[in-house]
């Protein structure tokens, strides 16, 4: 237990420093507090002293438990009108013997470090040039998909897609309107899905698509309505207008539990291969390899 004077020196101490200290005793119940917390919860004041802090702080009850154990992790708290990040440290206090004597906890504002290390995600997972999912990152997003998918038995559609005479393109326009065309079209793209649909670039000037919780006869209509406005667009590029295909291959996961993704995949490629065979510009569906368009 903290002796009066002892209660009197953290309180100068805790004041000089930069993080939020909340101090109890050996029953969880507040004892002292420094004036950065007060900035952080209206309810941590003097005349709350005595009460149980996990009570007084609602917002950080999983982090914030009198159990005898140590928790850490980021919370989000609003404070002054703006959401800020913190890392939270519970730490139980024992003497020399063992016996619980109180407990602290302390929280460190790490806004710019959480903003910091999520601008850095973002980098190093969007490709630069279309500013959609890059290849690796959508990979690691559709496993975590198709491992909900096969856990819980739900229906998927994954849509292939390749821009019809890409390279015919480059060599008569050059690089940069490539760059232009290839954004253009992952914009459309990304303006046909719902939030929940993962669009990445997968080659150079492939595309594809993962649709959770859609079955096939769903996934189709989508990948000819994709098909169709791409097709029908008329690119501007050096004031000259261009019209622009693709050949898809379309492939869903409800006829063959016993694949993995990179076989979904496989499948894809395999019916938009054959839409090129057959004279681009056409959406093959993965199961009977025959053109829908």
């Amino acid at each position: 237990m903290f002796s009066g004077n002892n209660i009197k020196l953290l309180s100068l101490s805790l004041d000089a420093l930069t993080e939020a200290w909340i101090i109890g005793d050996e029953n969880g119940k507040l004892i002292q507090y420094n004036s950065k917390s007060t900035l952080l919860f209206p309810k941590i004041t003097q005349e709350n002293m005595g009460k149980p802090v996990a009570n007084l702080l609602p917002e950080v009850e999983n982090y914030l438990k009198s159990s005898i154990r140590t928790t850490e992790g980021f919370f989000s708290l609003i404070v002054q009108d703006k959401l800020e990040y913190f890392e939270v440290r519970s730490e139980v206090i024992r003497d020399k013997k063992g016996k619980v004597m109180g407990q602290y906890w302390i929280l460190d504002n790490k806004t710019r470090e959480f903003f910091l290390k999520e601008e850095l995600k973002i980098s190093v997972s969007k490709d630069p040039m279309t500013e959609i999912w890059n290849r690796r990152y959508w990979m690691c997003q559709a496993e975590k998909e198709w491992i909900r998918a096969v856990r819980y038995d739900r229906p998927m559609t994954l849509i292939l897609a390749e821009v019809d005479h890409f390279s015919t393109f480059i060599e008569t326009q050059g690089p940069e309107a490539g760059d232009q065309l290839l954004h253009s079209i992952a914009l459309d793209l990304d303006h046909g899905l719902r939030s929940t649909d993962l669009l990445g670039r997968y080659g150079n000037e492939k595309f594809i698509i993962l649709l959770p919780e859609t079955p096939l006869h769903f996934g189709l209509p989508l990948a000819l309505r994709l098909h169709g406005t791409i097709s029908q667009k008329i690119q501007r590029i050096h004031e000259n207008d261009f019209t622009i295909s693709l050949s898809v291959g379309v492939a869903g996961t409800e006829n063959d539990r016993s694949e993995d993704l990179n076989n979904l995949i496989n499948r894809a490629e395999l019916a938009m291969e054959k839409a090129q065979s057959l004279g681009f510009n056409q959406v093959i569906q993965a199961l009977d390899l025959a053109p829908l368009v």
